[in-house]
């Protein structure tokens, strides 16, 4: 699968559980089109997938799109 949703996310976030079953669901609806990944940053191995798309602990909870085909990205809009 060329296509993956990469969510980063401390899973002790308030907002884990939630977000966690609103993807469930999208995935679901995407099954064999998109791979979904939640990337916990509480593992401290983790944290060097972040630093790999220059994201820091702060960035987070963020996505990543990712094409491994053409090996590209897509950053979300930024909110404030």
């Amino acid at each position: 699968m060329k296509n993956h949703f990469l969510v980063f996310m401390s899973k002790k976030s308030d907002a884990y559980e939630p977000a966690a079953e609103v993807i469930r669901e999208v995935a679901s609806e995407n099954k064999g089109k998109l791979l979904f990944v939640f990337i916990n940053i509480d593992v401290e191995d983790n944290l060097r997938i972040l630093e790999f798309f220059g994201l820091k602990e702060s960035d987070t909870p963020t996505y990543r799109l990712i094409n491994l085909g053409d090996v590209s990205f897509t950053t979300p809009p930024v909110q404030r």
